[in-house]
């Protein structure tokens, strides 16, 4: 044994140190088991064996690290302990991380592979951390506005977003998510249906929060193991679904001392239950947050709650939840009528394009876009002055396009619309791209076009439009509606005869009325474009070709 630890003090660290450590172990082994109990050096081949396991452990686990990619040095320093080490492992930075360009290491392999050279049990600890991550430790803080604040994504089952908690709970349901990845599919179904039930089957658990329950759901839903889940306990996954939008009010009703199961819940009178909140609690924020939620899922339109709501998610400055609910009304018109709800449209509109200036950053051309789309959304638009006031706004940030999109929305600003055009002309159109790239929709940016194009028409001002890139569709628009006259002339002037005789000769293929009256001079384009100019009664003109 002598010559044995003589040999790997001398190898240098590495695969050849750690397979010498395995031999010295095993013979370290062999010496001890065949040792008597009797025998006074029992006890010194003990050692040995324990000396050489712990040191062949403690290498290999560093080995297993680096050829992992893991070697990170607060992990190799916990080398010499697995259980720290491997729950350690489980809180890696890249099992929550989102950039998939980042390197992601397999740390279920890596785990394993410590787990069998140092004799963890590693399933008891995989167990044992998703019972420690699983329950929210904010269900455990003091009720009131401190704690998780309610929001309306937990009850979108559709996407089964995750609920608004604080930073780190996000990171420890994705931790658990990773841990259930490995093992049996119908354990793991198993566990979690024993925390959503509060283990029916077993009596090891006994306060189960509907946070935990929440949670649980959430996770068994993210399985995809739909199949398995409804043979273990009997319900269909739109149930679950339906329990987890349950679990979630609970969970809101339980922070504001309102308690309920899910039996006395979902056998309540909804608009009851919304009224006795909105007495008692409007003006609390979570409190205004579930109340909109209840009333939306629940169908419950009573003008003076929502209108009462819809001032108080003004007034906390809640505008990403105002524009969910804004959004879900716009099926409601029974509530259009109530006094804030064109208020709110306005104050959620108007607020984002008060807070930047020109010039914009990417970020802030986003924002203004966005904006923009809601607008189109709005069925209030004709009862308010949204489109007055964002007009205003878009022109100081330098969006002429976003400001005449506006407009155009109303039949009721002709003369904003005429004001923008005279200052703008053409210039309108020159962010078409950009905008377009940022989410503006096309139809949109065309109906702007077609403005332009038609004032150009109007008041025959072609110079520009002849000699930029949108010429081409301009002329084709012109054709589309049969109004060339202008542009023939301005041609003629500007000795772009052929020009104008291959634009006329456009129209003629569409309009079949005036080809039938051309066609005895379709031999000749230029002379035919003399004769149409003549028949149109610009005989000056004429005389020009």
């Amino acid at each position: 044994m002598v010559c044995a630890k003589w040999m790997v003090a001398e190898l240098p660290l590495g695969a050849e140190k750690v397979l010498a450590l395995a031999g010295c172990m095993t013979y370290a082994e062999l010496w001890y088991k065949s040792v008597p109990d009797d025998n006074p050096t029992k006890e010194k081949a003990k050692a040995a064996y324990k000396k050489f396991l712990g040191a062949y452990q403690r290498l290999a686990t560093e080995q297993i690290l680096f050829v992992n990619k893991v070697g990170e040095p607060d992990l190799v320093q916990l080398a010499g302990n697995p259980v720290k080490l491997i729950s350690k492992l489980y809180e890696h930075h890249s099992i929550t991380q989102t950039d998939p360009s980042l390197p992601r290491p397999d740390i279920h392999k890596v785990a394993e592979e410590i787990a069998r050279v140092t004799h963890t049990d590693l399933h008891k600890m995989r167990l044992t951390l998703i019972n420690q991550w699983l329950p929210s430790s904010s269900s455990k803080l003091a009720d009131g506005e401190s704690t998780v604040t309610f929001n309306f994504e937990s009850l979108k089952l559709a996407e089964q977003s995750m609920m608004n908690d604080a930073e780190d709970e996000i990171i420890n349901l994705k931790r658990v998510l990773y841990l259930l990845q490995q093992g049996s599919a119908e354990e793991n179904v198993t566990f979690l249906l024993n925390f959503v039930f509060e283990n029916q089957n077993t009596g090891e658990m006994t306060s189960v929060t509907n946070m935990c329950k929440m949670r649980a759901l959430h996770c068994l839903l993210e399985l995809r193991q739909d199949e398995i889940v409804q043979k273990m306990c009997g319900r269909s996954i739109e149930d679950l679904r339906t329990l987890l939008k349950t679990t979630s009010y609970l969970i809101a009703l339980e922070k504001l001392h309102i308690l309920h199961s899910v039996e006395t819940f979902e056998s309540s009178n909804k608009e009851g239950l919304i009224k006795g909140i909105w007495r008692n609690h409007s003006h609390q924020k979570s409190a205004c947050m579930l109340v909109a939620a209840l009333c939306l899922d629940y169908k419950v339109y009573d003008v003076q709650i929502w209108n009462g709501v819809l001032q108080q998610l003004v007034h906390f400055g809640l505008m990403d939840q105002l524009e969910y609910v804004l959004g879900r009304l716009n099926a409601a018109p029974e509530v259009w009528q109530t006094p804030m709800f064109s208020r709110a449209w306005q104050t959620m509109v108007v607020t984002p394009l008060t807070k930047v200036v020109a010039p914009l950053t990417e970020e802030q051309l986003d924002t203004c876009v966005h904006i923009f789309n809601l607008i189109i959304r709005c069925p209030v638009l004709s009862d308010t002055n949204i489109i007055s006031v964002v007009r205003q706004q878009y022109l100081k940030l330098e969006l002429p396009l976003c400001a005449l999109a506006s407009v155009l929305m109303s039949d009721n600003s002709l003369q904003e619309r005429q004001e923008i055009l005279n200052r703008h002309r053409l210039g309108l159109l020159k962010d078409c791209d950009r905008l377009m790239k940022h989410g503006m929709m096309a139809v949109e940016i065309k109906k702007v076009e077609e403005a332009v194009f038609l004032y150009l028409l109007d008041t025959e001002d072609f110079q520009e439009i002849s000699e930029s890139p949108l010429s081409k569709s301009f002329f084709k628009f012109a054709v589309e509606h049969n109004n060339i006259d202008g542009i023939l002339q301005f041609a003629v002037r500007h000795q772009k005869i052929k020009e104008a005789a291959s634009l006329l000769g456009m129209l003629c293929s569409r309009n079949a009325l005036l080809a039938k009256r051309l066609e005895s001079y379709r031999s000749d384009s230029i002379f035919m474009l003399k004769k149409y100019l003549e028949l149109q009664g610009h005989q000056e003109v004429s005389e020009m070709i």
